[in-house]
C-alpha cells in the first residue's frame, strides 16, 4: 500500500484519511481493538478445530471400526465452528463493511 491510496478500516469500513500511514489497518483504537479481537476468535477457533479434526483422524486410522461416530463427531464440529464464527467469516465481514462504504 502506497500513501495516497485509498484505503478502509478492516472493522467497519470507513474511509482512512490518505496521509495515514500506509500499514494503518483502523480507524481507530476502539476498531483496532475490535479487529484484533474478532481475529482472535476466528485463529483459536481455527486451531481447535484442527486439533480435533487430527485427533480424530488418529482415532480413525486406529479404530476403522468406528468409523460412523468419528462421522458424526465431524458433523458436530462443522455445526460448533459455524455458530462460533457467526458473523465473523471473511465473506460477511468484507459484505459488511462493503454495505457500510457504500452507505458513507
Amino acid at each position: 500500500m502506497y500513501y495516497g491510496q485509498t484505503k478502509y478500516c478492516k472493522n467497519c469500513g470507513k474511509q482512512l484519511a490518505k496521509h495515514e500511514r500506509p500499514d494503518k489497518e483502523c480507524c481507530d483504537d476502539n476498531c483496532r481493538k475490535a479487529y484484533s479481537r474478532r481475529k482472535e476468535k476466528v485463529n483459536k477457533t481455527a486451531n481447535e478445530a484442527l486439533y480435533r479434526i487430527v485427533n480424530l483422524g488418529r482415532m480413525l486410522a486406529e479404530y476403522p471400526e468406528l468409523k460412523e461416530m468419528i462421522s458424526q463427531n465431524l458433523i458436530t464440529l462443522q455445526r460448533q465452528i459455524g455458530s462460533q464464527l457467526e458473523g465473523v467469516t471473511a465473506a460477511s465481514v468484507t459484505d459488511n463493511i462493503d454495505a457500510r462504504r457504500d452507505t458513507a
